[in-house]
């Protein structure tokens, strides 16, 4: 939220830089300081591939009346507006209020919405908000054909101290350092842990904005949950046994008939 200027492609940039440097984006690791500029954050490789789960994550703000792109902040329209704050000039107080539920006007992830706040009948402020960062999926809710935040088992399937070409030393080979758990001896590629795991997709709204992911339980028996990178090691893997099992329904369910 920036004090109001006509030039909204100014209040914009304004926003953003703000957000930079008030620290109101996600830093993905505790180990290494914040970039100090724009231009560090986005040579980060994981901050390129994840985003920053705020403002930053878009490219530009739109013309009013424009239809929605990705990665584009859209203002929303007169009728948007008396929607969703009950008034064609709302207060900060009326944004602070609908806050949480403001993300249902958001088309879709990597998209933007912003409105003009009032002050009486002067306009005061810019509010932005949007919907960024990564989108949950549970491979296993999809094949079992429940709802998303439904807490499902999982099959994590994770790699064998064969495959990664570990030994004693390095169980993990190279990616010993930040693989987090120790893997077994077994013979094969891969060593399955049924009944394990579960997932299931969380969110929340914060003053980053709305955060997605999913939220594994239960590997913390075989990997460390305080590790710096989570799973992001294995993400994949987590339900790999599911994954396989998801492709073969679609396959089968796609066969020619």
């Amino acid at each position: 939220m920036v004090p109001y200027q006509e030039d909204l492609r100014a209040a914009f940039a304004q926003a953003q830089e703000q957000a930079f440097q008030e620290g109101a984006s996600f830093w993905w690791t505790s180990e290494r300081p914040r970039p100090r500029t724009l231009a560090e954050l986005w040579k980060d490789e994981v901050t390129r591939h994840d985003g920053t789960h705020s403002l930053l994550d878009m490219a530009c703000v739109l013309e009013p009346g424009a239809e929605p792109e990705l990665g584009a902040v859209v203002p929303v329209s007169a009728e948007a507006v008396l929607r969703l704050f009950g008034t064609a000039r709302p207060t900060r107080a009326d944004y602070e209020r609908e806050r949480g539920e403001l993300h249902g006007e958001v088309p879709e992830r990597r998209h933007g919405c912003c409105a003009i706040l009032y002050d009486g009948d002067r306009p005061s402020e810019i509010a932005f908000w949007g919907v960024s960062g990564v989108l949950c999926v549970n491979p296993a809710a999809l094949l079992a054909g429940t709802a998303p935040g439904a807490t499902t088992p999982l099959r994590p399937y994770l790699p064998t101290r064969r495959l990664l070409d570990g030994n004693l030393l390095m169980p993990g080979g190279s990616l010993s350092p930040i693989m987090g758990f120790t893997p077994t001896t077994y013979p094969t590629g891969f060593a399955a842990y049924e009944d394990l795991a579960t997932g299931a997709c969380s969110q929340t709204v914060t003053s980053k904005g709305r955060l997605d992911w999913l939220q594994v339980n239960g590997l913390d028996q075989i990997k460390s949950s305080s590790d710096v990178l989570g799973l992001h090691v294995l993400d994949y893997n987590v339900d790999a046994g599911g994954l396989s099992a998801l492709v073969a329904a679609q396959a089968a369910a796609w066969q020619p008939t």
